[in-house]
């Protein structure tokens, strides 16, 4: 049996909940139970799931950090107990590039540090993007008139801490000023569309689209987005953009060297210009939720091959 162990940031209580991770909390122990569901069909794998009183694990052994032990610490020791460690972590603060130095690359389940290092930053990810052919809000440049700005952290997870205003002016102001305060935000054309998000499973040799998935948001004239929710598996392979967009996936897997396992790309269909890049999330996402169940066929397996396969019944090696 392979000892695989399941560590959600926030519903391992590593955090402080402040209204931000709060609102978080929710997202992600819903991944975390949805993904330790999927592992707990797979043979020859010995789950554990990190856990807290808030927020209580439903299949697998439930871990928990000692009393006082600090986030960092009770990772390792998870790495330590562990053969595979997978990881669901904001980009804030580096949490998941953190957690990877933590953990090492032998029992990692995820992408590269390599890879972490760029898409832990918007801004780094959206210039590995262009350098690569694909469009993404600041390449497009005089293709549109923007008629909205977001201003936006430069790491982080949902939509917390993104604003839409009405014009370049007010977005300015507002960098400007958060800025002064020591935040590392961004000022980008707001792309109107339809909001996507791209479902993959990578391997070193290439990707494979798992599915293509609706977002659904609060967009205000003036005032902060919200994240309210994903359909996952919204359009089907008939769909005409979906050849399209599985060409978009592998030029995002080749623009990002080292993405591993389930990658999550955000985008926008512009009426015109067709898919327009917003992130990549190298991590599981919300779209995982429901996600086997809308596809009718199990994932776990496919998801973690980079790293580890069934143990096989005797007679299949016949």
């Amino acid at each position: 049996m392979t000892r695989i162990v399941v560590y959600e940031l926030l519903s391992a209580a590593a955090l402080p909940l402040g209204p931000a991770e709060s609102r978080l909390l929710d997202q992600g122990t819903a991944m975390r139970d949805a993904l330790a569901q999927a592992l707990s069909e797979l043979p020859g794998l010995a789950l554990s799931v990190a856990d807290s009183p808030a927020a209580p694990a439903h299949h697998g052994r439930a871990v928990r950090a000692h009393p006082g032990e600090a986030a960092e610490a009770f990772v390792r020791r998870l790495a330590v107990t562990h053969e595979l460690v997978w990881v669901i972590a904001p980009e804030s603060d580096n949490w998941l590039l953190r957690c990877k130095r933590l953990v090492g690359a032998q029992r990692w389940v995820g992408s590269s540090a390599a890879a972490l290092e760029v898409t832990s930053h918007k801004q780094r990810t959206l210039a590995a993007l262009a350098r690569a052919g694909l469009r993404t809000p600041v390449s497009i440049g005089a293709e549109v008139q923007p008629a909205h700005w977001v201003v936006k952290p430069d790491q982080g997870a949902g939509a917390e801490g993104c604003w839409r205003l009405s014009t370049e002016a007010q977005a300015l102001r507002m960098l400007a000023a958060r800025r002064a305060r020591g935040e590392s935000v961004l000022c980008q054309p707001w792309i109107p569309g339809e909001a996507l998000s791209l479902s993959l499973a990578c391997r070193p040799e290439g990707c494979r689209l798992l599915a293509v998935n609706r977002q659904q948001l609060h967009t205000p004239d003036n005032g902060e987005l919200r994240f309210l929710g994903v359909e996952a598996a919204a359009l089907s392979p008939s769909d005409p953009r979906w050849s399209w967009l599985e060409a978009v996936a592998q030029s995002v897997w080749a623009a990002i060297p080292g993405l591993r396992g389930y990658v999550g790309v955000d985008l926008v269909w512009h009426p015109q210009l067709g898919p327009v890049c917003i992130e990549v999330n190298a991590r599981l996402t919300c779209a995982f939720i429901g996600l086997p169940e809308r596809l009718g066929r199990p994932l776990a397996a496919e998801l973690l091959s980079p790293w580890w396969s069934p143990t096989l019944p005797e007679q299949a090696h016949v």
